[in-house]
């Protein structure tokens, strides 16, 4: 009897699994939803009771609000932790979240319409809280956090990676001594290399004052800005051109992609293709017109931002001392990485400075003029001529 009740126990278990993958298989949910979700049954067509999934009229909107409110960058997962306990937001057991759990939720792809299960990965029949480009933008602010958050390191270092040694060409390393009293970055050949190298040491501070005196030298003229925009514009232009023809590719693309999905739909009402595998090509094909009609929609919504964003870039190079003296240091790293491919240090001294694209053309034509890094900006007369010819 006892092997019996083990038979029969262990192929009910095979059965539900069974019935569960089925489910998913046609896009319904298998097991319990997300907060956010209610699961409930309804008869179909059949008069059976079929498990379908709804929005939580009270959790959905919190949750849209969190996405929304995260996707700004202004939010961290302990202040987006605290407005969800704020707004009265709670488990299904009555407990208030975690940054932890907040985060889960963030990187849950079925708020956006996607299910993951067994492994398996597709389009869900249930209502997207979420669209999947805010979806997508709030991975991009985690990632960001990612990076900029270091464990185990109390002092950050907005330099990290970009000063070179210029006796040896290695990179400097970052360091504290005294329990983070002291910040020095010095050249890695010896420590990481067993190598010798006379390079001074240079504290944090006198390297970061040579920055700052360097960013003050690297804001723009207003005939720079001018001409800077003018190149912009005549970039914008060539972009458009690029972006139609790839507009014209995704519309024939959903085109097809309608085409293949009507006829799916008609040969399975003549019988000619079984239900399970109809439902999954259906699945795929919806899963692809998503994915396309989303990328006409960023092509339309890049479109229409570019030319703006880029005169808004201008305009911050206009203003760039003033912003990046206010700067905390994560945000410093980012200028210093956009910026610089590396600052070449020599005693203690930033002696040479290989730049980014597109900031070589504004700053590499005479470098020893941002390397002035005491008074005020030395700009001239043959400077600027220099500079509009690169512009130009």
């Amino acid at each position: 009897m006892a092997s019996v009740a083990e038979f029969y126990s262990a192929n009910l278990g095979q059965e539900v699994k069974k019935g569960m993958t089925q489910a998913f298989k046609k896009g319904r949910w298998p097991t319990v939803a997300p907060l956010g979700y209610i699961n409930k049954k309804e008869p179909n067509g059949d008069g059976i009771l079929v498990k379908t999934v709804e929005v939580d009229s009270v959790r959905g909107p919190m949750i849209q609000k969190i996405f929304r409110l995260f996707a700004t960058t202004k939010f961290t997962l302990n202040a987006t932790a605290d407005e969800l306990k704020k707004i009265g937001f709670k488990s299904r057991t009555g407990k208030t979240l975690t940054p932890s759990n907040v985060k889960h939720m963030l990187q849950n792809k079925f708020y956006m319409g996607y299910m993951e299960w067994g492994g398996h990965q597709m389009m869900g029949t249930h209502e997207p809280l979420v669209s999947q480009i805010l979806f997508y933008r709030v991975q991009d602010v985690l990632e960001l956090r990612r990076k900029n958050t270091s464990k185990n390191v109390k002092y950050r270092f907005s330099l990290r990676g970009i000063l070179t040694c210029a006796k040896c060409g290695r990179h400097y390393v970052a360091e504290t001594h005294k329990q983070g009293r002291f910040s020095y970055y010095r050249c890695s050949s010896a420590a990481r290399y067993g190598l010798h190298c006379n390079q001074k040491m240079v504290p944090d501070k006198v390297i970061q004052d040579q920055v700052l005196a360097l960013f003050k030298n690297m804001q723009l003229s207003e005939e720079i800005i001018s001409l800077a925009k003018l190149q912009i514009q005549q970039m914008e232009e060539n972009r458009t051109q690029g972006v139609s023809n790839e507009r014209r590719a995704i519309r024939t693309r959903i085109a097809k992609l309608e085409e293949q999905q009507q006829k799916l739909l008609d040969d399975r009402l003549e019988g000619l293709i079984d239900k399970d595998l109809c439902y999954r090509k259906l699945s795929q094909i919806q899963r692809d017109l998503d994915l396309a009609n989303v990328r006409l929609k960023e092509i339309q919504d890049d479109n229409n931002a570019n030319l703006m964003a880029l005169n808004k870039t201008v305009e911050v190079l206009g203003n760039l001392y003033k912003l990046y003296k206010v700067s905390d240091t994560p945000t410093r790293l980012m200028y210093h990485k956009a910026f610089f491919k590396t600052l070449v240090v020599d005693e203690k001294k930033i002696v040479d400075i290989k730049w980014k694209i597109p900031f070589s053309s504004l700053y590499q034509s005479n470098p020893q003029s941002v390397l002035a890094l005491s008074g005020e900006p030395a700009r001239n007369r043959t400077e600027n001529l220099l500079l509009k010819r690169e512009l130009l």
